[in-house]
């Protein structure tokens, strides 16, 4: 869902609150595997990135 929040016409707010609840749970399968797909996203790629780095 928090991926679907990320990809819509939502505000910024509710994007980032969406991103950083996947942040929070990045130690679940789900959430590693929606931050990956957000690797190339404009807004968040760089993030995702360095939050799977950590």
């Amino acid at each position: 869902m928090a991926l679907k929040l990320i990809h819509s016409d939502a505000y910024i707010l509710v994007k980032e609150a969406a991103f950083a609840l996947l942040c929070s749970h990045k130690h679940l399968p789900f959430a590693q595997h929606a931050l990956k797909q957000l690797l190339q996203h404009e807004e968040f790629g760089v993030s995702a990135k360095r939050e799977l780095s950590r």
